[in-house]
């Protein structure tokens, strides 16, 4: 009745009506959000994507809740978080950060990274998590995307994925028929 003008509300409390509602809508979602990520990491650990014979959990999510199939990867994202971000993934149990913040948070570590790279990368973040944890609850989901591929282009060994947001430096890419171009 609150979106209806032909209701005989008084402006005042449909206004704090509408006020109260939009405000336990979100924590209702964030709620859900919490409890989602949580599911899915127990139907991924138990591999019951298996059982019903789907290759992959991300399919298997997406088709037994009705969501997308980009949707399903971020949730198992989340839900596979890597160890290094337990006390971030804490965080959004604890409800302190958004599913986005915790989406953005699984990006830094890059996956090209291997051994003494890798252990050094992780150790760097396990070192930041106070920081990462303070800087995604001052700041909006994409505002925190931005920063964690800041993080990640730092990280990363062939730099930033965007080169031209840094002029002095050189990368490669891969062209067209398996060849190579050098940029400076």
């Amino acid at each position: 009745n609150l979106a209806d003008p032909n209701e005989a509300i008084p402006l005042p409390v449909a206004c704090t009506v509408a006020a109260d509602l939009s405000a336990a809508t979100t924590r209702l979602r964030r709620a859900v959000d919490v409890v989602t990520v949580s599911a899915a990491t127990a139907t991924i650990n138990q591999a019951v994507h298996r059982r019903d014979g789907m290759r992959s959990e991300r399919a298997w999510l997406a088709t037994h809740t009705g969501i997308s199939r980009s949707e399903a990867n971020r949730i198992a994202r989340t839900a596979t978080i890597d160890p290094v971000f337990e006390p971030f993934h804490q965080a959004f149990i604890d409800r302190r950060v958004e599913l986005g913040h915790l989406d953005a948070v699984t990006t830094i570590l890059p996956t090209e990274l291997t051994g003494p790279l890798r252990d050094l990368a992780v150790e760097l973040i396990a070192g930041w998590q106070q920081r990462l944890i303070d800087v995604a609850t001052d700041a909006t989901v994409d505002q925190f995307t931005r920063f964690c591929r800041q993080l990640r282009a730092k990280l990363a060994v062939n730099g930033d994925a965007d080169p031209s947001t840094d002029t002095s430096t050189a990368w490669c890419a891969r062209t067209f028929q398996n060849r190579w171009a050098l940029n400076a």
